[in-house]
C-alpha cells in the first residue's frame, strides 16, 4: 500500500504545469472512467500526462516503457497515412476484450484521435459504451470537435491550456538552459513546454523557425499577388515533408508570431492576416488546404477595405489565437 502511494505521488513528477489536472487524475486513479479525452495544442504536455496516467493505472514505474506492459495498447496513425483506419481500431478493441495478462486493468491510448476516420469512431463508440470496470480508453487530440458528438459525450474531457512563459522558462533552466536562451525559447513556444524544449535542444528546429519568421516578415511587405505566390510555395514545402499537417502547424505558428509583432504598428493588417491564419489552423488535416483559406481571407479583405475598422483591430486580434 505504501509503495502504491509513493507511485501515485511521483507519477507526474516530470510533468511541468497542469497541477489541477494532475490532482484530478490522481483522485481518479482508483476508480477511473471508461474513457477520457485529453485535448490541447501540440507540445503542451497532454501526451506525457496521458502516458503517466496510463502507467499509474497499470501500476508501472515511470522509467518502464509503456509498450513493455502486456495490458497497455497504443494506437497511432501509421506513417504517411491520412487517418487512423477501422482495421487498427478493430484490432485494438479485440485485444481490449481479452482478459488482462496480469490480472489487473487494460489501458488503451489512442494518439491523434482527431485523425480517426468515421468507421473507426463508430467502432470505438461501441467499445467505450461496452467497456468494463477493468478497461480504460484514453484519447489524445488537438481538435476535439473533429470527433463525433456521440463519442465525445461518452468521454471525460481533460483540457490542457498553454502554460505561462515564466513557468516554462523556469523549467527549462532546471533542465540546464541558460536564462537568456530559456526566456527566448519560452516566449517562442506559445505556452507549450515540449515545443520550448525542442527549440532549446535542436539547432535545426531553431534555424527552421528563424527561416519561417523571415518569410513571414517578407509576407507583410508584399502585395496580394506576391502573397498568393508565397502561400503556394509554403504549400509545396509542406506537402514535400513526411508530415504536411505538422509542417503547416509550424508555418502558421510563425505567422501568428509575426501578427503579434505587427499588431503594434499595423493592427488592421495584422488582423487580416491573423484571421486567415486562425481559420487555416482549423483546416489542418482536413481535405481543404490551409493555403486556400488564407488566400480567400486576404482576397475578401482586399476587396473590402472597410471590412475591419482599425479601432477594433487591436482588441480583436487577441481572440484569434
Amino acid at each position: 500500500m505504501l509503495c502504491f502511494f509513493f507511485m501515485e505521488a511521483s507519477s507526474f513528477d516530470d510533468v511541468v504545469g497542469h497541477d489541477q489536472i494532475k490532482r484530478v487524475l490522481l483522485m481518479n486513479a482508483e476508480r477511473p472512467a471508461p474513457g477520457y479525452l485529453f485535448v490541447g495544442p501540440e507540445g503542451v504536455g497532454k501526451h506525457r500526462v496521458a502516458e503517466r496516467f496510463a502507467r499509474l493505472l497499470l501500476n508501472m514505474e515511470n522509467d518502464a516503457p509503456l509498450s513493455a506492459h502486456p495490458d497497455a495498447m497504443v494506437v497511432e496513425r501509421q506513417t504517411e497515412a491520412r487517418d487512423i483506419g477501422v482495421e487498427q481500431i478493430r484490432e485494438l478493441v479485440q485485444r481490449m476484450r481479452l482478459s488482462a495478462a496480469r490480472g489487473g486493468r487494460k489501458v488503451a491510448l489512442v494518439v491523434e484521435a482527431d485523425r480517426l476516420n468515421e468507421e473507426a469512431c463508430n467502432a470505438l463508440l461501441k467499445a467505450v459504451e461496452e467497456a468494463t470496470d477493468a478497461t480504460t480508453y484514453i484519447f489524445i487530440a488537438e481538435r476535439a470537435e473533429r470527433l463525433p458528438d456521440t463519442l465525445r459525450s461518452r468521454l471525460v474531457p481533460v483540457s490542457f491550456f498553454p502554460l505561462r512563459p515564466l513557468e516554462i522558462q523556469t523549467w527549462l533552466q532546471q533542465q540546464g538552459a541558460g536564462e537568456t536562451e530559456a526566456s527566448a525559447c519560452a516566449q517562442a513556444s506559445q505556452g507549450c513546454p515540449g515545443r520550448a524544449l525542442s527549440l532549446w535542444r535542436e539547432a535545426d528546429v531553431r534555424r527552421e523557425r528563424e527561416r519561417r519568421i523571415e518569410r513571414w516578415q517578407d509576407f507583410f511587405t508584399q502585395n496580394l499577388g506576391q502573397r498568393c505566390q508565397s502561400l503556394e510555395q509554403m504549400q509545396q514545402r509542406a506537402e514535400s515533408t513526411e508530415d504536411p499537417a505538422a509542417s503547416w502547424r509550424e508555418e502558421l505558428r510563425a505567422g501568428m508570431d509575426m501578427c503579434r509583432l505587427q499588431s503594434k504598428s499595423s493592427p488592421r493588417e495584422a488582423v487580416r492576416v491573423g484571421l486567415g491564419l486562425a481559420q487555416a489552423w482549423q483546416m489542418i488535416g482536413s481535405s481543404i488546404s490551409p493555403r486556400f483559406v488564407i488566400e480567400w481571407n486576404l482576397t475578401r479583405y482586399a476587396l473590402d477595405e472597410t471590412a475591419i475598422p482599425s479601432v477594433y483591430a487591436r482588441p480583436y486580434l487577441k481572440h484569434i489565437y
